[in-house]
């Protein structure tokens, strides 16, 4: 499956000019407008019968890297492409940043109704935030979870993690 090129794919140099800057912005632009068509591609694709066999870390439609991650009713973890939304299956306690699945190196942490929790990888020092839907009475709403989950992000980055 080929990978879409976006800002992600950008190289940013340690001193980002006036020019890398306007790459970045467009990148970050382009991926929002974007969103729409993507988002439509991805809940057609959400439906496809081969998509529960996609075990990779990126998405399979647009090949973004997971913004948010969310426990079913069965505890199982799926991951939700910050670029299309959509979500597939992927293993609870792996990394999907570095694939690091050392239990011992993976820490967690989250709210204290529980419903939203940080994974945070002591390998890659990378984190995702995950929204717990066992202990919510809605289901998973990715633009007003990742905004109520702001906090966790403060405290991800307090500990030496980064998104």
């Amino acid at each position: 499956m080929r990978r879409a090129i976006c800002s992600a794919a950008i190289v940013r140099p340690a001193y980002a000019g006036p020019e890398e800057a306007e790459l970045e912005i467009v990148g970050h632009v382009l991926a929002l407008a974007m969103r729409p068509f993507l988002s439509r591609c991805a809940e057609v694709l959400q439906r496809h019968p081969e998509l529960p066999s996609w075990t990779h870390a990126h998405c399979a439609l647009c090949g973004g890297e997971p913004d948010l991650a969310m426990l079913d009713a069965q505890g199982d973890r799926h991951l939700v492409c910050g670029r299309c939304l959509l979500q597939w299956r992927f293993d609870a306690v792996t990394c999907p940043f570095c694939l690091n699945s050392d239990r011992g190196r993976i820490t967690s942490f989250g709210t204290s109704d529980g419903m939203y929790r940080v994974y945070g990888c002591d390998a890659c020092h990378r984190y995702i935030k995950a929204f717990d839907s066992r202990r919510a009475s809605r289901p998973l709403m990715p633009v007003l979870d990742a905004v109520a989950m702001l906090p966790l992000d403060a405290a991800a980055m307090q500990r030496g993690y980064s998104s």
